[in-house]
């Protein structure tokens, strides 16, 4: 019986010191988990935000309509360019073809210019469209509440 117990105790030691090693990459994998990074307000990570800056006073500096214009002219060089690397691209392909890229191109342009303009007119439109219907809710409401204001 003294045998089985001194054989037990050993046995008990060794998983202890198993169980203790066992448990340091834990304790350091809790350690690299409860290391916070430094906390930041979401202005601060807009501060160093380089492209939300630049956006920011751009939109400032130009106003919205200036602001939007230029976007979208933008895009619209964006797009030319585009299409005139395709128009090139064609081109080296099958060199038979007798394109005038720079015509392509410009009256590419004067189509996206013209659709740009278009689309600025049905925003006015829809913009004196929403006003119309605010003056003619206010024209309908108006002779109800002089209506209610003389009953009381």
């Amino acid at each position: 019986m003294l045998v089985g117990s001194s054989t037990s105790a050993l046995n008990f030691t060794k998983d202890k010191k198993e169980t203790q090693e066992s448990n340091i990459p834990f304790e350091l994998i809790d350690e690299k988990q409860t290391q916070t990074k430094e906390y930041k307000s979401r202005d601060e990570i807009n501060e160093d935000d380089l492209e939300l800056q630049k956006f920011k006073d751009d939109l400032t500096s130009k106003g919205a309509l200036k602001f939007l214009y230029d976007f979208n002219m933008e895009k619209i060089e964006e797009m030319v360019e585009k299409y005139k690397e395709e128009l090139l691209k064609e081109m080296e392909e099958n060199p038979e073809l007798e394109i005038d890229i720079d015509k392509m191109v410009s009256d590419y342009k004067k189509q996206l210019l013209e659709r740009l303009a278009e689309l600025e007119e049905e925003d006015k439109k829809s913009v004196m469209n929403v006003k119309k219907i605010e003056f003619e809710i206010a024209d309908k409401l108006n002779p109800k509440l002089e209506e209610l204001l003389q009953k009381k």
